[in-house]
């Protein structure tokens, strides 16, 4: 193992998330191990369950996670509990704690303003350029309200790649190490969140109205240039559906990725832009929503006009 790995970030991150001393239900440890530059997408591990209710549990957590790292594994976890030994939105309980990833801004200066203003928390995630953000509200609030505060937030950043804003997606831990690179690198910590009133987060939205209407457009399917042709789930090729299986059931280890191959196998399925479009917007809400998770709907035409410009340059 290589890289600076800090147990301290480790501790500094999860009493953000959960307390200083207690939280109720069950936290969730992810990891990928096998990472090589031969398989740079490793393999998904078991998930680990953890409590952290006292001194002893959350040393139990720490020794879990510090093992995970020594031997060479990224190691991920969502920021809100569960009631159940299930990593889903119906078992996740009340957090106070706002939070996705971006990997791409449109514009820097803007996303900075938007995530100052709200004294976001932010993650170095290891790779260029790409951050964790952490919004802590004051109060806790249902898995349903703070996912949408996320997705709004989120958007107000004007991101052109990113996702994970909702509860039970996971992160990267800050002190942890990100082994896609080699050799692997450091998941620093860069600033902590500071508390904010939910009220104080309406105002810095309702301040970037120019970005708000991108809000707007997550929570209505977005009407650009490509025109939606609809389809039949049936329709979409055998392939492109066992892609599409393959990222709900979790084995890819960039999201992303696995959302590309779903796409790359529609297209040489024979299927037209506006099928594409329709299968990753209107399709996968009736499926498993694993694309809007992921993406806005404006964001997956741009995927679209990406994957045919692609093609038509190899021609």
């Amino acid at each position: 193992m290589t890289g600076a790995y800090d147990l301290n970030d480790v501790v500094d991150a999860l009493t953000w998330d959960f307390g200083r001393r207690s939280a109720r239900g069950y936290l969730c440890l992810g990891h990928v191990y096998g990472r090589t530059e031969e398989n740079p997408k490793g393999h998904w591990g078991q998930q680990r369950w953890h409590t952290w209710t006292g001194l002893r549990s959350q040393r139990e957590l720490c020794s879990s996670i510090d093992s995970l790292v020594q031997t060479g594994n990224d190691v991920y976890m969502p920021t809100a509990t569960f009631r159940g030994k299930f990593r889903r939105s119906e078992y996740t309980l009340p957090t106070r704690v706002v939070s996705f990833e971006i990997d791409k801004p449109r514009n820097r200066a803007h996303m900075m303003g938007v995530l100052d203003a709200l004294g976001a928390g932010l993650v170095d995630s290891g790779t260029p350029g790409h951050l964790h953000v952490r919004v802590l509200l004051r109060e806790p609030l249902l898995a349903k309200r703070i996912d949408r505060i996320g997705r709004l937030i989120y958007a107000a950043c004007d991101p052109l790649d990113g996702g994970k804003w909702n509860s039970h997606d996971v992160l990267r831990i800050p002190g942890t190490l990100n082994q896609k690179h080699f050799p692997p690198t450091p998941v620093r910590l860069l600033r902590t969140p500071r508390v904010i009133d939910l009220d104080d987060v309406k105002t810095v939205l309702r301040e970037h109205k120019s970005l708000l209407k991108t809000a707007t457009r997550m929570e209505h399917r977005a009407t650009g240039s490509i025109a939606p042709e609809p389809i039949e789930w049936s329709a979409v090729p055998a392939r492109a559906k066992s892609r599409y299986r393959s990222v709900a059931k979790g084995h890819w280890s960039d999201r992303s990725q696995g959302i590309w191959a779903f796409l790359s196998e529609c297209r040489k399925g024979g299927l037209t832009p506006g099928q594409i479009y329709y299968a990753a917007t209107r399709l996968d809400r009736e499926q498993a929503g694993v694309i809007a998770d992921k993406y806005t709907a404006n964001q997956v035409e741009t995927q679209v006009h990406k994957l045919f410009a692609m093609n038509t340059a190899n021609k």
